[in-house]
């Protein structure tokens, strides 16, 4: 074809900006499951993954690694201008002044998500906890039924909407005597 001119590839670092992507990424950071914002964290950015991956960037563009962690991360959420991470075997940390803080829980499953200062959680045995936050409170509230495995949530008022395998969308919330009632509809 005539007239017609074949545009050559931008270089990566050109097609990183074109596309909004940092500028400035540690190297091999892994495979990263969640990220998050915060303005009232210290770094108002931070990106999670397996084998202990956290990047931290105070302005969305250049990202710093943060070692010390091994879980595998699933899902964060911010309390109290602190990260709180999440993930595979039941692994909880505090992001404290840059330092981890072990805040694991006993039961060794996966949590996929956690929402609203860790007011809510959900895991991939199916299991929607609410508490406040879910690590301090003796309280929190365990919803235990044949579920598919949940792997985000959202807090919304005093409810959640939960999302999970098989195309499964469902509400929770705390009643009055801190019992969930969900209502979930599968595609």
């Amino acid at each position: 074809m005539r007239g017609r001119r074949r545009r050559r590839a931008a270089p990566q670092h050109r097609r990183r900006r074109e596309l909004g992507l940092p500028a400035e990424v540690p190297a091999e950071l892994g495979d990263l499951r969640a990220v998050a914002f915060d303005p009232s964290v210290a770094n108002a950015f931070i990106a999670v993954g397996l084998d202990g991956a956290v990047v931290l960037s105070e302005d969305g563009q250049t990202w710093t690694a943060m070692p010390g962690a091994s879980a595998d991360f699933q899902a964060l959420a911010s309390y109290a201008g602190r990260w709180v991470l999440a993930g595979a075997d039941g692994a909880v940390s505090l992001i404290i002044d840059g330092e981890f803080f072990d805040e694991s829980q006993f039961d060794t499953t996966t949590i996929t998500g956690i929402a609203r200062e860790g007011e809510w959680l959900v895991r991939e045995d199916g299991v929607v906890i609410s508490g406040s936050p879910f690590w301090y409170d003796e309280t929190a509230v365990r919803v235990e039924e044949e579920l598919p495995p949940l792997r985000a949530v959202t807090p919304m008022g005093d409810e959640a909407i939960v999302v999970g395998d098989g195309g499964l969308i469902g509400r929770a919330r705390i009643s009055d005597e801190l019992e969930c009632d969900r209502r979930y509809a599968a595609r």
